[in-house]
């Protein structure tokens, strides 16, 4: 009995490994980087050059602040996303937003409700881009700074 028992698992492991797979040879060969992006049937406009995914980058960040003065804290957490699109060679279009979070630990918080940056989704800075040549740009940008943070004249005497 231990010998039909111990010839049926042999059999049963040679069994499958006298079979081997086929290679059909009127099919063509399966470009992995272009199905990893598209699938077998790319359509519409992902599969063209509008919108490829080689010509978008988007970076992701999260910070956290906690801080004390004078007897008072304050703590924020911010989500950062920029998101970059090349439009063609010279044109560049970005994009950068975020999203206040709430103030868990903040004794602050109601003491200003015009503060730019409440809690909630902001617009930070939009930014078009036109390289004319190696040393030259033409740039059109939009920023949105926190009060104090920036003055175009570098020193805000007013």
């Amino acid at each position: 009995m231990k010998r039909f028992l111990a010839s049926m698992i042999l059999f049963s492991f040679l069994i499958p490994s006298a079979g081997f797979g086929q290679l059909k040879s009127n099919q063509p060969a399966v470009n992995f980087k272009q199905f990893l992006k598209f699938g077998l049937n790319p359509i519409g406009l992902v599969s063209g050059s509008v919108f490829s995914p080689e010509k978008f980058q988007m970076q992701q960040s999260y910070s956290f602040i906690v801080s004390s003065f004078n007897g008072h804290a304050i703590s924020q957490a911010m989500y950062l996303n920029t998101m970059r699109y090349k439009v063609s060679d010279p044109l560049t279009l970005s994009l950068q937003w975020g999203y206040l979070m709430n103030q868990p630990f903040s004794q602050l918080s109601g003491l200003s409700p015009n503060l730019p940056f409440r809690n909630g989704l902001f617009l930070s800075s939009a930014k078009l881009e036109y390289k004319l040549g190696n040393h030259t740009k033409f740039q059109m940008e939009f920023n949105r700074y926190p009060g104090g943070y920036y003055s175009p004249l570098m020193w805000d005497d007013r």
